[in-house]
């Protein structure tokens, strides 16, 4: 019988997985009739495409990466960590806009060094990629750029944000490895990485629009995950 090795120990810096799955505990996580909950995240997200991949690593451990979306594979924990994510960025993106709201209108035109343009042009341009991604994976076609002022941007990240939210809430789990084009890439990518790219592009920008708008003399609120956490009611008290 061959085994996957899944514990994660330190190679020259790279974590490793060193804990042996048996093949019919793999054959049944790959075709989703292991429960998902009774196995360590970390395991779900090594586990092998095929029995050649997993000989292939056999001797020296698989490194950890990505997972490979296999259709009909359980994806509970992927779809519920995804739509947390979209709830917490449409909450950050409200915080942000409500300050920017107070900027006054040379200040939101002016240039900010470091930034994507002004305070409006990055604005405008989170707002125009969370908008054309949800176009371009739900099957539609991109809009033409454009720069509204401030609480139009507000509104429409709002809806951008319940349309995310209904998007994910549609998806299967499979639906995480269908592909679509970006066009200015001319690259096809997966719903899940389209996904991911939206979340890590908002968060960078809004870092940049925080860090203006402290310049500008405004207090910006946290807007951590981990404040969204605590304010969504996810945490709880410790016991010390």
């Amino acid at each position: 019988m061959i085994a996957s090795s899944c514990c994660l120990s330190q190679i020259n810096g790279t974590q490793r997985f060193r804990h042996p799955l048996s093949s019919s505990t793999i054959r049944d996580l790959l075709n989703g009739s292991a429960h998902s909950s009774a196995f360590p995240r970390l395991y779900r997200l090594q586990l092998f495409a095929s029995y050649e991949e997993r000989k292939r690593f056999q001797t020296t451990g698989p490194v950890l990466r990505p997972p490979s979306l296999v259709p009909g594979r359980c994806y509970t924990r992927s779809m519920s960590t995804i739509a947390s994510l979209y709830e917490y960025n449409a909450w950050a993106n409200e915080r942000v806009m409500q300050v920017a709201e107070q900027v006054s209108s040379e200040q939101l035109a002016g240039p900010v060094e470091g930034m994507y343009g002004s305070i409006l042009d990055t604005a405008a341009h989170l707002l125009g990629v969370e908008e054309n991604f949800l176009l371009l994976m739900s099957g539609g076609e991109t809009k033409r750029p454009d720069k509204p002022d401030i609480p139009t941007i507000r509104q429409r990240l709002a809806a951008s944000g319940a349309g995310f939210d209904r998007f994910i809430a549609n998806l299967k789990g499979d639906e995480l490895a269908r592909r679509f084009t970006v066009p200015w890439f001319k690259r096809q990518f997966t719903i899940e990485d389209g996904l991911v790219q939206v979340c890590i592009h908002s968060t960078e920008h809004r870092a940049d629009l925080c860090a203006a708008l402290t310049r500008a003399g405004l207090k910006t609120p946290p807007i951590d995950y981990i404040a969204w956490a605590i304010e969504a009611g996810r945490a709880t008290a410790s016991a010390s």
